[in-house]
C-alpha cells in the first residue's frame, strides 16, 4: 500500500497503489480519470439522476467507487461522489459508520481536511457527497518534483515542504483534539488543491480510531496500515497473539515524519520494495528490524542526501523517529519545533497567511452559530439508521432518498 520515489538504481517515481488500497481514495481527481461517456452523465444510481451530473470517475475499490460530478441544486459546483452498493459487504457495519462519520465529525472545523456535504440513502446505495481537490494527491506532486530535481540533490526544497508540513500536522492536530487519529496517514491521502502553491486537504478516513476522549491519547489494538509508513510498535502488534494496545496518536507522528522525508529526499527512510518477501508478516518483519537496527538517514536511497537538509530539518527528524513511542516527540512539540517555526519565503508565507485566514474565518462562522447539542443528536441516530439500513440490504425501488445534511450548517 506504500508509495515512495526510490533514489536507488534505477529510480523509481513514487509508487501510487490506488489499486492495492481496501477502498478508494476519495476525491483524489488524479486518481482514474475515466470519463463519462459524454462527459456529463447520469451516476450508476438512478435514484441520483436529477441531484448529480457525473463527469467522470475517479476512483475505483472494494468498498465503492468515487465520481467527480456538479451538483445543479449548488450552482453546478463540483463534488466527490463516493457510492456504497447496498447491502455493503466489505467489512462490517462499524466499518461503513466510520466513513461517515469521522469526516462528519472533523471536516467542519479545519480547512486543512477535506470537507463532507451530506449522506444520502437509495434504494440502491449509501452516497457520501464531499468536496473535491482537482489538484490531485501529494503522491502525483512528489512524483513531479522527483523526475525534475537535479541528480544528488533533495526533490524539494525545505521552504515548501515546511510550507505543506504545516497544513499536514494541523489537520493531524485537528483530529487528535477531536478525538480521533487517522492511522493511514501517507502521500495518498494528502490531497491538493489547484492553487499555485496548493493548499492541502488530508482525507481518507477509514482506518481512523476513536481516542478515549476527545483531549486525550486512547490505546488501538488493530492492526493495519501502510507498512513503509508504520512505526515499529505498529509493525510489531499482534505479533505472535500480543495484543496490548498502542497510542494511536503517536502513529500518526511517525507517519508524518515518513511523509516529510519522501517530500525532501524522496524515498522512505525505511523501506524493502527491492526484496522478495514469502509474506506481508515477513516484509514488515524486515521493516521492524530496519526501524529498531537503523537511523532514518542509513538508508542507500537518501544518504548522500541527508547532509544537504539543514540542521533544523535533520533535528526534527531524529526526534519523529524515535523507536520508543513515550520518548517520541509529540504533534504539540512538532508544532514548537525551531525548523516548523522557521519563516517562509514570500511566496509560501503568503499562501500560508491565506490558509491561516481561511481557517479563522471557519473558527468565526462556527462560533457563532454553536451547534445544537439535540440536532447533533439526532444526526448521529439517522446516520446510524442509514448505515444499518445500507448493511441490511438494498430498499424498494419506490424508496424515498434520505438526506442528511453534514456541514455545521446542518446542526446549527
Amino acid at each position: 500500500m506504500g508509495n515512495c520515489a526510490s533514489c536507488g538504481e534505477p529510480p523509481q517515481k513514487p509508487r501510487n497503489d490506488a489499486k492495492k488500497n481496501a477502498t478508494a481514495t476519495p476525491v483524489n481527481a488524479a486518481a482514474t480519470d475515466r470519463h463519462v461517456k459524454g462527459g456529463d452523465g447520469p451516476l450508476p444510481d438512478k435514484a441520483l439522476d436529477s441531484s448529480f451530473h457525473a463527469v467522470k470517475q475517479l476512483g475505483s475499490g472494494t468498498a465503492g467507487d468515487i465520481f467527480l460530478c456538479k451538483q445543479p441544486s449548488q450552482n453546478n459546483r463540483m463534488v466527490a461522489v463516493k457510492l456504497f452498493p447496498r447491502p455493503f459487504k466489505n467489512g462490517n457495519q462499524t466499518t461503513l459508520l466510520r466513513e461517515v462519520q469521522v469526516p462528519m465529525d472533523l471536516s467542519q472545523g479545519c480547512v486543512s481536511i477535506v470537507t463532507a456535504y451530506e449522506a444520502l440513502l437509495t434504494p440502491t446505495h449509501l452516497a457520501l457527497v464531499m468536496e473535491v481537490a482537482e489538484g490531485g494527491s501529494l503522491t502525483s506532486h512528489v512524483a513531479n518534483r522527483y523526475t525534475t530535481a537535479n541528480k544528488g540533490q533533495p526533490i524539494m526544497g525545505e521552504d515548501e515542504a515546511r510550507y505543506l508540513f504545516q497544513q499536514l500536522i494541523i489537520a493531524v492536530a485537528h483530529c487528535h483534539k477531536h478525538g480521533w487519529a487517522h492511522r493511514d496517514v501517507k502521500l495518498d491521502n494528502v490531497l491538493m488543491t489547484l492553487s499555485n502553491p496548493p493548499e492541502i486537504k488530508l482525507c481518507d478516513f477509514g482506518f481512523a480510531k476513536p481516542l478515549d476522549s476527545p483531549m486525550t491519547s486512547g490505546p488501538a489494538q488493530t492492526h493495519l496500515g501502510t507498512p513503509e509508513y508504520m512505526s515499529p510498535e505498529l509493525l510489531t502488534h499482534d505479533k505472535q497473539g500480543d495484543r496490548s494496545p498502542y497510542n494511536a496518536t503517536t502513529v500518526d507522528v511517525w507517519a508524518s515524519g515518513v511523509m516529510l522525508v519522501v517530500s525532501l529526499l524522496g524515498a522512505f527512510p525505511f523501506d524493502n520494495q527491492k526484496k522478495h518477501h514469502k509474506s506481508v508478516r515477513e516484509a514488515e518483519l524486515d521493516l521492524w528490524m530496519q526501524e529498531v537496527n537503523q537511523h532514518w538517514y542509513d538508508s542507500e536511497h537518501i544518504r548522500s542526501n541527508v547532509s544537504k537538509l539543514s540542521p533544523e530539518c535533520r533535528d526534527l527528524l531524529d526526534k519523529i523517529f524515535v523507536t520508543n513511542p513515550q520518548e517520541r516527540i509529540t504533534i504539540t512539540q512538532i508544532q514548537a519545533h525551531p525548523w516548523y517555526n522557521q519563516p517562509l519565503t514570500p511566496q509560501y508565507q503568503q499562501a500560508a497567511g491565506k490558509v491561516a485566514q481561511q481557517q479563522a474565518q471557519l473558527d468565526q462562522q462556527i462560533n457563532a452559530v454553536p451547534s445544537n447539542p439535540s440536532k447533533v443528536q439526532e444526526r448521529r441516530r439517522m446516520i446510524d439508521q442509514m448505515v444499518a439500513a445500507a448493511c441490511h440490504g438494498k430498499g424498494k425501488d419506490s424508496e424515498a432518498v434520505t438526506h442528511v445534511d453534514l456541514t455545521h450548517q446542518g446542526v446549527s
